[in-house]
């Protein structure tokens, strides 16, 4: 009765209050504070679970919960991002710690037919779960194999039975030991599985790259009778379609599909289990097929320009001009023509197209279109930013490589010289909107320009860069 209560209490606090008091300190624009309310929420949720005689990480998991349901879960991800490894790194450390070699040797005969029946069972249970479900194989055999494992949750239990003196201490010893095995075999079953899938893939797909498992993934985002929030349709799958499904993945609230018409790029991200189909773009067969006149968005990413053009041609041809239809333009030129021939929404990238966050500002344009809230597009934004530096760069949280700082040097730089002025600055500032007022520019000009010559160089802008109030207004606001 006091757990049930415990939990109600925690539930009903979370769902009504933390959303306000994030939004307090969101106006308090102090990343300290927001990182303290996260770890305070979930530290606090333990507390009152291990108060109530339950498990604090049981606290601990209705915490992060909590936090996944507010409207700021995606800065709330990227804060802890930090965190998230070292924290992991000590829990796989401890789990390590678990296995006992010695019973491992003296009860191997126990040890091994409790791994092969643990994963089996969970295994055969989630494929039966998926195929109710409508997911096909691979990607239910995918989904399967790689649930066997044994949980972090099993320790949990197995600690909270021993406590209570449910299990003898030989038998907890055992089972854990078990369950941390199959844990550690996890890496390998991601790669069999990832080369399982490939090759399935790969040997099933048609021509068109439709086999069934694609006309059962169709079926389900398609279907209007099954669509809840909508979905969204994105010809072409270059830089910018691709950072574009990412955001739409982070997001999780719209399905879609992709149609792209080069037979590598398709074969290849089918064989990843992503939602891109070989097709002809600019066929009224294929829009029917993928029931294009029912999406929420249309999202034309592909770089040819004259291509472009022929789909969003061919698709008012056959829907009329009252489809939702986002264009990547080549440049104003074509943006206006887009404009003017098809009164379509026309997007520039900002960036060389060089650069994977090019297609940033685009992918966010994509979000708002579909209805996402503003703050919570800019959150995307800055995560997957994050993320696109963290893998072609290996950085860090809060900071930045040389790249990054060229990039971002490059846009305030309006008229190309090198040097950064004042009124550019000023203009960068009201470009993007950001919220630093008249005097904070002018101490953020004056810190830089050492040699009070009244402009920025880049050696100057990265001397700049390190500076930790300035660096947390860029990192924050400073959409690339």
């Amino acid at each position: 009765g006091r757990g049930l209560l415990g939990l109600a209490t925690i539930f009903v606090l979370g769902k009504f209050v933390l959303d306000t008091i994030f939004t307090y300190v969101v106006q308090s624009r102090s990343p300290e504070a927001f990182l303290a309310v996260t770890l305070g929420t979930v530290l606090l949720c333990a507390n009152i679970t291990s108060a109530l005689g339950l498990s604090d990480t049981l606290g601990a998991f209705f915490g992060g919960v909590l936090l996944s349901e507010t409207h700021y879960r995606h800065q709330v991800e990227a804060d802890i991002a930090p965190f998230r490894g070292m924290l992991l790194g000590l829990f796989f450390t401890t789990v390590g710690f678990s296995i006992e070699l010695p019973l491992v040797f003296s009860a191997w005969y126990i040890i091994l037919p409790l791994i092969m029946g643990l994963m089996i069972i969970k295994a055969l249970v989630m494929f039966c779960v998926c195929f109710i479900g409508g997911v096909r194989s691979p990607a239910s055999l995918q989904a399967a194999l790689l649930i066997a494992p044994g949980g972090e949750f099993a320790f949990v239990i197995f600690g909270l039975a021993s406590k209570l003196r449910l299990l003898p201490n030989h038998t907890t010893h055992i089972l854990v030991t078990a369950t941390a095995i199959s844990m550690a075999l996890t890496p390998v079953l991601f790669k069999f599985v990832e080369q399982l899938g490939s090759s399935l893939r790969n040997s099933r797909a048609s021509v068109e790259g439709i086999d069934e498992e694609a006309l059962s993934t169709i079926g389900a985002i398609t279907d209007s009778d099954n669509r809840q929030a909508g979905f969204v349709v994105v010809f072409g799958y270059g830089r910018i379609g691709k950072v574009v499904c990412q955001l739409l993945d982070i997001e999780g609230m719209f399905n879609y599909v992709v149609l792209e018409r080069f037979a590598d790029k398709a074969i290849m991200a089918r064989s990843a289990g992503l939602n891109v189909f070989l097709a002809d773009c600019t066929s009224k067969e294929t829009l029917e097929k993928f029931n294009v006149g029912k999406a929420k968005l249309i999202v034309v990413a592909i770089a040819d320009e004259k291509v472009a053009n022929q789909v969003v041609a061919v698709i008012q041809e056959k829907y009329g001009q009252d489809l939702n239809i986002l264009l990547r333009a080549q440049d104003a030129r074509h943006q206006d023509e887009a404009k003017r021939r098809f009164n379509v929404d026309a997007f520039i990238p900002a960036l060389p197209a060089d650069s994977a966050l090019l297609a940033l500002p685009f992918g966010g344009e994509v979000l708002t279109r579909i209805g996402v809230e503003k703050a919570e597009v800019n959150a995307l934004i800055e995560e997957q930013r994050r993320s696109i530096y963290q893998e072609e760069h290996g950085l860090r949280k809060l900071s930045m490589s040389d790249e990054a700082i060229r990039e971002a040097f490059s846009v305030v730089d309006q008229d190309g010289n090198g040097v950064l002025s004042r009124d550019e600055m000023e203009q960068a500032v009201q470009t993007l909107d950001l919220d630093i007022s008249e005097d904070d520019i002018h101490l953020i000009f004056e810190k830089a320009d050492v040699a009070v010559t009244g402009g920025i160089t880049l050696e100057d802008f990265q001397s700049l860069m390190g500076d930790k109030f300035v660096k947390y207004w860029w990192e924050t606001h400073l959409k690339l």
